[in-house]
């Protein structure tokens, strides 16, 4: 597989030599995989042979990872090298295995180096007592930017409210959406991280929790957001606007 990806406003450029990896990442790519694009800011390979392994198993995915950074770009390197648990729970544990996997070799590479250029959220917090020097740290935002007629939320819930289902049926109306569950942003412009909606009554691959994947339709790279919208559970079980 030779493949681009655009991703949590990074370009990845996919290199994997084990065919099976590859069904993996593309699954994981819902559908936004191609085969040409502009020059990458990260580079991931995936191969047999590696002796420069910096991390070993990372995540318990199965994978040893090497990174290197070279003229302004990352290089993320992995090696199918999984110990005995881990190759067992990646075959019992199938939905496990397949977001660990996703997760390695797609997505946290391009969150790790959005951080490095600003693209994640700033919180200021105070250090010690009476004392004003901020400590910065970064973080990825559980929320997804989308168009909703004449407006432009950022929208956000805690787990299970129904804040997927909610964006689905916006794309159904004819909005659209950067992503579903993460994005990174620089306190203007919102970029999602690509991945499947998990629902219940999906398509696709099982997912814990009775839900099964499906592409989300017609993505947008990224938005500008005009407004917070925060999910809660209401009394009717359903998800109401704050």
């Amino acid at each position: 597989m030779h493949a681009f990806l655009d991703t949590a406003g990074e370009r990845l450029e996919i290199d994997c030599s084990l065919s099976w990896v590859g069904e993996l990442i593309a699954e994981g790519a819902a559908g936004e995989l191609r085969d040409r694009a502009g020059p990458a800011s990260v580079n991931v390979r995936a191969w047999r042979r590696n002796d420069e392994v910096i991390v070993e198993n990372a995540c318990t995915a199965g994978f040893d990872l090497h990174v290197s950074f070279t003229s302004g770009k990352a290089e993320f390197t992995y090696r199918w090298n999984p110990p005995a648990r881990d190759r067992t729970a990646a075959r019992i544990l199938r939905s496990r295995f397949h977001l660990l996997a996703r997760a390695i070799l797609m997505q946290y590479p391009a969150l790790w180096w959005a951080g490095t250029r600003g693209r994640a959220p700033l919180r200021r917090l105070a250090q010690g007592q009476g004392q004003r020097d901020p400590v910065a740290w970064r973080a990825p935002l559980h929320a997804s930017a989308c168009i909703a007629g004449g407006s432009t939320p950022l929208l956000t819930a805690p787990s299970g409210v129904g804040r997927s289902s909610l964006v689905l049926a916006e794309l159904d109306s004819g909005g659209r959406a950067t992503g579903d569950n993460l994005s990174v942003g620089d306190g203007t412009t919102v970029w999602g991280l690509v991945e499947p909606l998990r629902l219940e009554g999906g398509s696709g691959r099982r997912m814990p929790h009775g839900r099964s994947e499906v592409p989300m339709p017609d993505r947008v790279h990224e938005l500008a957001p005009d407004s917070l919208v925060v999910l809660r559970r209401g009394d009717a079980d359903h998800p109401v606007l704050s």
